[in-house]
């Protein structure tokens, strides 16, 4: 199949299976690997945005998530969840930035920094909830649909490039060492994935550089150990909280 038939074939999986329409359209509001709104028993449909800058990628980014979305309706329905934030997530997490900011220097008027407690906070959840679930939808990918690895290699790659400026100073001078450190784990694991599978190790080699290699690897492993069937994938973003001393911030609930 080319990759344009493999993301028509995922995507009448999605609506066959959630028995709602999956509507695709370029959004120049959305950047990065584009943006899924799953629908709700209230919605008619689930609604996927890329960024204008995505065209050619554009039948990789529906296979990833169409089966980012199939993974969570083939799981029985106890093990369907959301990842949600604490009370102390929004407490801590602004107290450790304000306390942070005034060490590093770094220049926020202090109007921003409301808003930037809430990226970095909901942006370290988001980043729990989807990436270890990513790394086995892209494997699943790279596995089962070779047409579609040229694409896949390019965005893939483009994620490792981005991902890497989270190791520079004007990061660190931004985001307190706790939410720092768990987001660089992440990355560590993520580009130690791909690394092996490409055969390409060095791609790791700056996280562990910076102290990230066991940590890395220990997610990496749980991705492995832990049951890879949908209904695995609660228990081990579970996993990857606790490793990460994140479980005070987030945790699943059931889907309704």
């Amino acid at each position: 199949m080319t990759p344009e038939e493999i993301a028509d074939s995922l995507r009448r999986s999605v609506e066959i299976e959630s028995g709602k329409p999956l509507v695709v359209f370029k959004d120049p509001a959305v950047s990065g690997h584009g943006s899924v709104r799953v629908a709700t028993p209230d919605t008619a449909m689930h609604v996927l945005r890329y960024p204008p800058s995505a065209d050619i990628q554009l039948p990789y980014l529906t296979a990833f998530h169409c089966g980012m979305l199939l993974r969570s309706l083939r799981a029985e329905s106890p093990q369907r969840f959301d990842l949600v934030s604490t009370a102390a997530m929004r407490t801590e997490t602004q107290q450790l930035i304000q306390a942070h900011l005034k060490t590093s220097g770094a220049d926020v008027p202090e109007s921003l920094i409301p808003n930037l407690c809430s990226q970095l906070g909901d942006g370290l959840g988001i980043q729990l909830r989807s990436m270890p679930i990513a790394i086995r939808v892209d494997h699943w990918l790279w596995q089962q649909y070779p047409s579609l690895q040229e694409l896949q290699r390019t965005n893939v790659s483009r994620q490792l490039q981005e991902s890497m400026q989270t190791l520079g100073p004007s990061v660190r001078a931004l985001v307190p060492l706790r939410m720092l450190n768990a987001n660089l784990a992440m990355n560590c694991a993520f580009a130690m994935f791909w690394g092996e599978l490409w055969g390409e190790p060095e791609l790791a080699v700056p996280y562990t550089l910076a102290g990230f290699e066991a940590a890395g690897r220990q997610l990496l492993e749980m991705v492995r150990s832990i049951d890879s069937h949908p209904n695995g994938d609660r228990q081990l973003v579970e996993q990857w909280a606790s490793h990460l001393n994140l479980t005070a911030w987030y945790r699943t609930v059931t889907k309704q």
